[in-house]
């Protein structure tokens, strides 16, 4: 019988990864790596932790290696989070893996796992045959909106070849990776004090502030930590409005996986429409105003 570990840190929801490992496995078990008190979102999967801090890459690997050794686990699906990301090609050196980033499909190739992936910003699509007895492959995983905690198992420490020296929190003006409603805006939007505009709009839904590239790098009005796409940040909010922003490939997969969309752009050919479940062609600098004054009405 196939069996598939999917791995993510505490507070991700992973049942994403666990669909994407059902098309590959018939049993899958999920691991929270983390450390006190676990959590993670509901899934339709058996759950269990590991108390480990994921910082820790020497004593993660070899934690989640000797979990998947002992479950007889075929295929280990990781979310592709700040601190995981640096686990999963040494966690696939340990276990003599195949490995491929960010799947977006698994399927069972005969005795072997075949993965699809995105390649130049989504404009096409590789198909992988990864040809070991075990292979590891990253997805992203959204934050958890529902939490539950999990049974913890602790794990003993092991020395690794790489130490931690220090930690310090990086300031960020903007809580963009995390939000759970985003407004964005595009070259649709002339000036700079036109922001307000899009500003206010952003209050009413009680969103976050995102923008396309050209407004950071060429316009400079935002700084780049409210940037969403290829060279930006990938946000994956259950509410995502485009204003004003055309959609070329390089923007859209920062934000497709969006729950919901809403585009607004003059242009009715703009291929924003293509990946939005709620198309508005007008001048943004009369329906901004419009919806944010309704919104005011309805209380947000």
């Amino acid at each position: 019988m196939s069996t598939s570990v999917v791995v993510v840190e505490t507070g991700l929801d992973p049942q994403r990864l666990v669909d994407l490992a059902r098309c590959a496995s018939e049993s899958v078990t999920v691991v929270v790596v983390g450390e006190g008190m676990l959590e993670c979102g509901a899934c339709d999967a058996e759950t269990v932790g590991l108390a480990i801090d994921p910082i820790d890459t020497g004593g993660a690997v070899n934690a989640i290696a000797d979990y998947a050794r002992l479950v007889g686990a075929d295929l280990l699906v990781v979310a592709s989070s700040a601190h995981l990301r640096e686990v999963m090609p040494f966690l696939a050196l340990e276990l003599g893996a195949a490995f491929v980033a960010d799947a977006t499909a698994l399927r069972r190739k005969g005795e072997f796992v075949e993965a699809e992936r995105l390649l130049y910003g989504g404009t096409a699509i590789a198909t992988v045959v990864l040809q070991r007895p075990i292979s590891v492959v990253s997805a992203p995983a959204r934050r958890a909106l529902e939490r539950v905690v999990v049974e913890s198992r602790d794990v003993t420490r092991t020395t690794s070849r790489r130490h931690l020296v220090n930690r310090r929190p990086i300031e960020r003006d903007s809580a963009l990776p995390g939000a759970t409603k985003v407004v964005s805006f595009g070259r649709g939007v002339r000036n700079a004090d036109d922001v307000a505009l899009i500003r206010g709009l952003a209050e009413q839904l009680g969103a976050e502030l995102g923008c396309s590239r050209p407004i950071v790098e060429d316009m400079r009005w935002l700084g780049v930590e409210h940037q969403v796409g290829l060279t930006g940040t990938t946000v994956t909010p259950q509410l995502y409005v485009a204003v004003g922003i055309s959609g070329q490939i390089q923007h859209l997969v920062g934000m497709r996986d969006s729950k919901v969309i809403v585009a607004i752009n003059a242009n009715p050919a703009a291929p924003i429409f293509s990946v939005a479940d709620v198309g508005i062609v007008g001048d943004l600098y009369e329906v901004i105003p419009r919806l944010t004054e309704a919104l005011a009405r309805r209380g947000g």
